[in-house]
């Protein structure tokens, strides 16, 4: 039998050969297949955000100006932060000799690469975006002119407490989505902000989800669905309304609303104590009674209380799919209201076959939580397609084995029930 040894020396050179490259080849083919299937997943997001007053910055905005397009067609979502760097440099390196780049290069740079990186990402599905302190005029407005430029764009987030400049008409002409955040000290005053924003609302009727967060009540500068709505002239298909701290009247705005699915009321200004219901504001009632009268049937809702006229808004009409109910400590008698309980979870019968993630915390023990109404527990039966569940135990370190067991049962293997998630009132977490 003939061994590989007992070849001529030119045929084992010739097979080596052969190998060498079989195995070049085999690499090559492998470092193809690993750069069509790791270059999406590397450029699919880019951060751009910087407060040191480094080169780093540059060099990658360098990168990205005179990156080919197939790079730039692979990015998929963009946060952008602070791109005025002026900070000294960390703590740790004050005591080492440093030298610190010129501000006026790095200036010089941003502005000249800046415009050429956002406009050309094209591609760009979602862009996140949070005004800092430090960020001077120039860099905002190279980055608000850039924003209504990008037509592939579907999701915006935007936080403008320190926004210091004028927001463009046409900055929401491509977004679908909108997210707005304004904290308390916004450099703006926040009337001639909303304004603004309020004016690219109007030039932006194709708008589906609209989220506005105030973050904190401000009582000179609360913020009313009727100003942001007030230039829409065309009817706006809104299916997803988030607002928090925000004045709300939905009946001038039912135009706006009819295929509205989605809806979130937090913070609403009357229920915080001590404050009265505004003219540009509808209580709870005249919220869920305008509903209910144009036959709006939402599919998702997130609330922070729980009124008679919900309870009834639930009741006449299926199809619920989630439910969100946070009762904060001054939602006054309603913690306390057995019969109200009662009735709300009643009324969720008719969405047992539809509902998939319920979620009931009260801040105060009571009659909403899991052992105090057998509605809810005849409920949590029914709802076959449930996936999440989010409930309140009133207990204490000698009743946990019982809620242990109750956990078991609403999460045994046989029912749909996979994310059952349950607080107990000692602030205990249970991880079924």
């Amino acid at each position: 039998m003939t061994t590989f040894t007992d070849l001529a020396p030119e045929l084992v050179q010739l097979i080596g050969h052969w190998l060498i490259s079989r195995d070049l080849r085999s690499l090559r083919l492998t470092c193809q297949v690993l750069s069509h299937d790791l270059l999406p997943l590397v450029f699919q997001s880019i951060t751009l955000n910087t407060k040191q007053l480094d080169k780093d910055i540059v060099e990658r905005l360098s990168f990205l100006a005179s990156a080919p397009e197939s790079i730039l067609r692979l990015i998929r979502h963009v946060e952008l932060g602070s791109l005025s760097p002026v900070r000294l440099p960390p703590l740790d390196q004050v005591h080492k000799r440093i030298t610190l780049p010129d501000p006026l290069y790095i200036e010089h740079n941003l502005r000249k690469y800046l415009p050429i990186v956002l406009g050309s990402l094209q591609s760009t599905r979602s862009l996140k975006w949070i005004a800092h302190l430090t960020d001077q005029a120039w860099s905002q407005a190279i980055i608000v002119d850039s924003i209504g430029k990008l037509k592939n764009l579907s999701t915006l987030q935007m936080s403008l407490t320190f926004c210091v400049v004028s927001l463009p008409r046409d900055l929401l002409q491509h977004a679908t989505s909108v997210s707005v955040t304004i904290g308390r000290q916004s450099h703006i005053p926040v009337g001639d902000l909303v304004e603004e924003f309020a004016n690219c609302i109007a030039r932006a009727p194709h708008i589906t989800n609209l989220e506005f967060d105030r973050l904190v009540p401000v009582s000179d500068s609360i913020v009313s669905l009727d100003t942001l709505l007030t230039g829409s002239t065309e009817p706006m298909n809104l299916r997803r309304l988030a607002l928090n701290y925000c004045l709300v009247r939905l009946e001038p705005q039912v135009q706006h609303l009819r295929q509205l699915s989605s809806l979130k009321l937090t913070h609403l200004p009357h229920t915080r104590s001590g404050s009265q219901i505004i003219d540009a504001n509808s209580s709870y009632a005249e919220i869920w009674a305008t509903l209910e009268r144009n036959q709006i049937a939402l599919q998702e809702i997130s609330v922070d209380k729980v009124v008679p006229e919900f309870v009834t808004y639930l009741a006449g009409y299926s199809g619920l799919t989630s439910l969100e109910v946070k009762l904060p400590r001054d939602a006054g008698t309603v913690s306390n209201d057995e019969e109200l309980a009662s009735q709300f979870y009643t009324a969720l019968h008719r969405h047992s076959k539809s509902l998939k993630r319920l979620a009931v915390y009260p801040v105060d023990s009571g009659p909403w939580c899991y052992h105090s109404v057998s509605e809810l527990r005849q409920l949590i039966v029914k709802c076959n397609n449930l996936k999440s569940l989010l409930v309140v135990f009133v207990t204490d370190h000698d009743a946990l084995s019982e809620t242990k067991t109750t956990v078991f049962i609403l999460s045994r293997p046989t029912t749909k029930k996979k994310d059952v998630s349950i607080r107990c009132y000692s602030d205990q977490w249970l991880d079924v």
